[in-house]
């Protein structure tokens, strides 16, 4: 048993009694992000782009990579600053910004709901392993309409003889399909 070693007579030597406690780990394992709803991009603009935001709630035991994919369309209609994103036992708490932006795509697909995936898909700790991170959702406003024009080559005058005029025929947008 421990005891107190003083140069005062009446403390030296006293036992120290035992004192029982525990330690409560209240760390969460868990990934932040901030804000989970876009707001909405036009494609039609140059800075149509939103951030976002992105760090873990616990220190972790090894490196965290969490993936992010656009799930929301066969054709994508927003891009991305980055395909993943790497926390470290040291970096863990600084936020990491992700950029979408919105993809002027020319076509006429209409209005989109985009949905980001984040996932955690590579960790050295087993907490972490397999995480469920916060899905980003959002929207984009498409710029595009299906229209199609007409213009005569020289003006449009014709004559009884069945004379030939030329016009030329075009989309204002690309087809989404054939």
């Amino acid at each position: 048993n421990p005891s107190v070693a003083s140069m005062a007579v009446n403390y030296d030597g006293l036992a120290v009694p035992a004192i029982n406690g525990m330690n409560v780990d209240d760390d969460r394992i868990g990934v932040l992000i901030d804000p989970t709803r876009l707001p909405q991009l036009d494609e039609g603009m140059a800075a149509a782009e939103v951030r976002y935001s992105v760090k873990l709630s616990s220190q972790p035991l090894g490196d965290v990579i969490i993936q992010i994919e656009d799930a929301s369309a066969d054709r994508p209609e927003v891009q991305l600053s980055t395909a993943a994103l790497t926390f470290t036992s040291s970096s863990w708490k600084d936020l990491q910004q992700v950029t979408v932006k919105a993809i002027d795509d020319m076509e006429a697909d209409g209005d989109s709901h985009v949905t980001l995936i984040n996932k955690v898909v590579s960790t050295a700790d087993p907490s972490y392993d397999g995480f469920p991170a916060p899905i980003v959702t959002g929207g984009v406003l498409d710029n595009d309409a299906a229209a199609v024009t007409c213009t005569p080559r020289a003006g449009l005058i014709t004559e009884e003889t069945l004379a030939a005029a030329e016009i030329f025929v075009a989309l204002s947008s690309q087809p989404v399909d054939d």
